[in-house]
């Protein structure tokens, strides 16, 4: 929500701690006078930094400030929220939220949610045991190999990681280098691109648009058979350094 987006909090690290991190990722951070370097948990930063950080610790911090962004106001709204939902659903008439949300999707009923999930839960078991497994002799033979502490189990802060290391060892699918295959312009344009098959639309973008910032664009949107006005979206790149996050449409 808004306090997340107007999250600033980083985490300060010395080189050695970001070792296994690209070099120009690195030398693209900020750093304090005392010479450490500013990693925020925004996700430009903190998606690789969890994927490449070699050290356990490292991801181990990253991990535990980026899953407690805002906890103070959103606990509050997360209270407020809780009780206002419960009293909605009983002037409606239902037993619980869920009993209410659920009768407006397909699902119809919380039984049958509760249902679906344990029975994916049961497909998939085995296969997510397997996984977790290769990830474990990964982290075994680096934890030896660098004088890491194992603790014999995959972590929270472990997932990433490992699983970015067999795609590349085993699959040889490297992200750092992949990227550099899907440069901005090509991939805002194929992504709008789907939109307009995907729906039978028909952008364009609007020239000297009165927006709030020159980094904004402004597409008209009408129907592709008709060629009827429908509306106007915003679509902004917010660029952080090494990084470009598009952020979702705003319609109008």
């Amino acid at each position: 929500g808004k306090a997340r987006e107007n999250e600033n909090s980083v985490v300060e690290f010395t080189q050695d701690d970001l070792v296994g991190l690209p070099e120009d990722f690195v030398q693209s951070l900020d750093k304090t006078d005392e010479g450490k370097f500013c990693v925020s948990l925004k996700y430009p930063h903190y998606f690789p930094a969890m994927k490449k950080a070699r050290y356990p610790r490292t991801r181990q911090l990253l991990e535990a400030a980026f899953l407690s962004r805002c906890k103070e106001p959103n606990t509050k709204i997360l209270e407020e929220l809780v009780v206002l939902r419960s009293q909605l659903s009983e002037l409606l008439g239902y037993k619980n939220h869920a009993s209410y949300i659920t009768e407006l999707r397909m699902s119809k009923t919380p039984e049958t949610v509760r249902k679906f999930l344990a029975e994916l839960g049961e497909r998939i078991g085995p296969l997510r045991d397997r996984e977790l497994d290769v990830y474990l002799e990964y982290k075994t033979k680096e934890c030896s190999e660098f004088g890491y502490e194992n603790d014999g189990r995959i972590n929270g802060w472990d997932y990433r990681y490992y699983m970015n290391m067999v795609e590349e060892k085993e699959y040889s699918v490297d992200q750092h280098k992949l990227k550099e295959y899907f440069p901005l312009d090509v991939v805002t344009e194929g992504l709008l691109s789907i939109y307009q098959d995907l729906l039978g639309l028909k952008f364009a973008e609007v020239s000297n648009p009165d927006v709030w910032h020159k980094d904004v664009k402004l597409f008209s949107c009408t129907d592709a058979e008709s060629e009827t006005l429908l509306g106007c979206f915003t679509w902004t790149c917010i660029h952080a350094k090494g990084s470009t996050v598009m952020r979702p449409f705003s319609v109008y």
